[in-house]
C-alpha cells in the first residue's frame, strides 16, 4: 500500500476548533486489488454498457463543476468489489486513524470519464445527506495499453477553520493505476484531473468503481 498515515482527526463538518489544524493523513493505494479474474469480469460489464450510463450531476449551480458519466445500475460489479473493501476495511480505518465505528451502507457507483471530462474541487460529506459518509474510495481499471492520459486524483490535505474542514495548501497526486484502490476520509477536498483520451471512443475511457463508507 501507498500513502500517508494518519493523525488524530477532528471531527468532520461543524465542530469546536480553538485553532486551524492541518491533518496529516492523506490517502492509501492498493495494488493488484482484485483478482485477474474478477477485474476482467469488472472491465467487460464496463465496456458492454456504455447505454447505461448517464451525465452525471451535482449539487450545484454550476455546470461547469463536473464533467463525467455515471452507471447507477451496479448490482454485477459491487457484488465483485464490496466484498473485498469490506473485508480490508479494518484495516485500512486503522491506517488512516478511523476511529472505530460501526459500519452502516456502503455506496458504489460506476464512472466513465472521457475526453476533457473532469471532476472539480470538492469533499464527499459536506451536505446534511452525506454527513455519515467517512471513508470514500475509488477503484481504477480501464483496458491495456492505458488508452488515456491524465486523470490524476489531487487530494488536499485539510484543515479546521470556523468549524469546518476546508482544503489546506498541501496536495497528493495519486496516479490511476489500473487495478488499484484508493481509500481517504471523505471530509478530504479532492479533484479528478482533465482527461485527455485522443480516440473519444467509450471503451478507452477511465473507469471507476467509486463509492463511500457510512457509519450506521
Amino acid at each position: 500500500m501507498e500513502g500517508r498515515q494518519s493523525g488524530e482527526t477532528p471531527p468532520a463538518g461543524r465542530g469546536s476548533a480553538p485553532h486551524a489544524q492541518t491533518q496529516p493523513q492523506i490517502y492509501l493505494q492498493c495494488h493488484d486489488f482484485l483478482s485477474k479474474d474478477q477485474h476482467a469480469k469488472v472491465l467487460a460489464h464496463a465496456l458492454v454498457g456504455g447505454e447505461r450510463f448517464t451525465p452525471s450531476t451535482v449539487d450545484t449551480s454550476d455546470s461547469q463543476h463536473r464533467r463525467s458519466l455515471v452507471d447507477y445500475d451496479v448490482a454485477f460489479v459491487a457484488a465483485i468489489l464490496l466484498p473485498r473493501i469490506e473485508a480490508v476495511l479494518p484495516q485500512i480505518m486503522g491506517a488512516l486513524g478511523v476511529r472505530p465505528q460501526a459500519i452502516g451502507q456502503i455506496e458504489c457507483q460506476l464512472t466513465a470519464h472521457n475526453d476533457g471530462h473532469f471532476y472539480k474541487l470538492h469533499n464527499d460529506n459536506g451536505t446534511p445527506g452525506t454527513r455519515a459518509r467517512i471513508l470514500s474510495y475509488v477503484y481504477y481499471f480501464h483496458q491495456e495499453p492505458k488508452p488515456f492520459v491524465g486523470g490524476e486524483l489531487q487530494i488536499y490535505h485539510s484543515r479546521v477553520e470556523n468549524g469546518f474542514w476546508v482544503a489546506a495548501d498541501r496536495s497528493e497526486i495519486v496516479t490511476p493505476h489500473n487495478n488499484s484502490v484508493v481509500f481517504f476520509e471523505s471530509h478530504h477536498h479532492h479533484q479528478v484531473l482533465p482527461v485527455t483520451c485522443t480516440s473519444g471512443a467509450f471503451v478507452d475511457s477511465r473507469f471507476t468503481l467509486n463509492g463511500w463508507v457510512r457509519h450506521a
